[in-house]
Formats: structure tokens, sequence, C-alpha cells
């Protein structure tokens, strides 16, 4: 089972179809990663298989997801995020952790998700 700690661990290896499936498996108790027969990653829940692209958003490369994840989790929530051209930081309000850097505007948004969550489970 991957972790909330994991994740944010694991967020700054860059983005990857796999590290999606962990951030949603982490924020959706029963899920867990799996392989199909090819060696292929698919989602497992209660016995059905689905793969990751059928299930999963691409949190890690699109900014769009990313934002609409903070939305789900954490509604009403102010998000600061700034971005260079070479990396971006983001803080989301109410958040006792510090702004979090992260090589792009999608990956920052999610640091500053996971350690907003981190915050509220402490």
């Amino acid at each position: 089972m991957t972790t909330l700690m994991d994740v944010f661990a694991l967020l700054a290896a860059g983005p990857s179809r796999e590290l999606d499936a962990k951030i949603f498996c982490a924020l959706n108790p029963g899920y867990t990663l799996g392989t199909n027969s090819l060696g292929g990653a698919v989602l497992l829940f209660q016995g059905f298989r689905r793969t990751l692209e059928e299930a999963v958003p691409p949190f890690t490369t699109s900014v769009n997801d990313a934002l609409a994840l903070v939305e789900q989790r954490l509604p009403g929530w102010h998000i600061a995020l700034k971005i260079w051209s070479d990396h971006a930081s983001c803080h989301i309000g109410k958040s006792v952790w510090p702004e979090q850097d992260a090589a792009s505007a999608a990956l920052a948004i999610l640091k500053a998700l996971v350690a907003a969550l981190i915050a509220q489970d402490a």
C-alpha cells in the first residue's frame, strides 16, 4: 500500500503513469497497483482490472488534472502557484508546510497537495 509520505518522496523522481497510479491508490483506499499478463501496470479494485489510461488521470503531467485533484480533496482552499522557466512552486492555503518546489507546475501542485493532506492528518 502506498502512503501519502511515500507519494511525497516519489514526486521528486518526476512524472510517470506509475506515479499517477500510486497517487490515485494512496487517495482511494481499496485500490492497488498490479500488473497484467504482459507486465503492464493495471489498477485493481475488488477483483476488477482497469488500465491506467482508463482509470487514472495524468496528474503528474497535467496542471488541469492536478488542480482538479486539489479541488476534489481540499475544496475552497487557496492555491498559490509560481512558475519560472526551470521550475515551479506551490502553496495551498491552510497548510502548515512551506511552499513546495518541483521541476514542473503539476508536480509542485501535487507536492503542495500531499503536504497539506499530511498536515491535516497530523
